[in-house]
């Protein structure tokens, strides 16, 4: 319950609710929410299924080291310089990161299709796990983020970045260390589909 997905579904809804402007933010909240996944997360999961793995090692800094954030940080570096792409170029990669949100939302689509939703029981797990992901999470963010001093564009991208579904990596890593990653999947799930509720409430809470 403590990670968001923060590229699949945070990304293009955090555009589609801020714009281009909450792109940077969104960004860096990614950046330490995957830092924390492939580290601290992945060795809890790697632990709990019986696998002893060292918190750092090569095989969880090749999996920080992802092309989101290998491009964000190339992002960052030619501002920072002041270097500026051909036209032709510039075009082209802002018609590919046109396509962010519709392709991402053709992903989780297609996600939840296989989802066998007669599977999922109610219980107290899922519950107490729906309620951290989408109670205590974001309302941490929101109640400490006052204290930072942030910009309001930031307070509003982290409190709604803290509030989106759980993570998909969950359930991977899991299979991968022989979890139970059904159940992993299930709560990305259900997570996901609370998330139309969610969001929009969220949204009213920060404005």
């Amino acid at each position: 319950m403590a990670f968001s997905n923060t590229i699949f579904i945070g990304l293009p809804l955090g555009i589609a609710l801020f714009g281009d402007a909450g792109a940077p933010y969104i960004m860096i909240y990614y950046m330490v929410n995957t830092t924390l996944f492939w580290t601290i997360a992945f060795h809890d999961l790697a632990t709990c299924s019986g696998t002893e793995t060292p918190l750092f090692s090569c095989k969880t800094l090749r999996s920080i080291i992802s092309p989101p954030l290998m491009g964000f940080m190339l992002g960052v570096a030619m501002v920072l310089l002041e270097w500026l792409l051909p036209e032709p170029i510039f075009r082209s990669f802002h018609y590919l990161g046109s396509m962010t949100t519709p392709l991402a939302m053709l992903f989780i689509g297609i996600a939840m299709s296989k989802t066998n939703w007669n599977e999922i029981a109610l219980g107290k797990e899922l519950v107490a796990a729906m309620l951290g992901r989408y109670l205590i999470c974001p309302w941490i963010v929101f109640l400490i983020i006052p204290f930072f001093h942030l910009e309001p564009m930031m307070e509003k991208v982290f409190v709604i970045m803290a509030a989106m579904p759980a993570m998909t990596n969950t359930a991977i890593v899991a299979k991968s260390y022989g979890g139970d990653y059904k159940y992993a999947a299930m709560l990305t799930a259900v997570s996901t589909v609370l998330a139309i509720v969610v969001i929009p409430f969220y949204m009213w809470v920060v404005h």
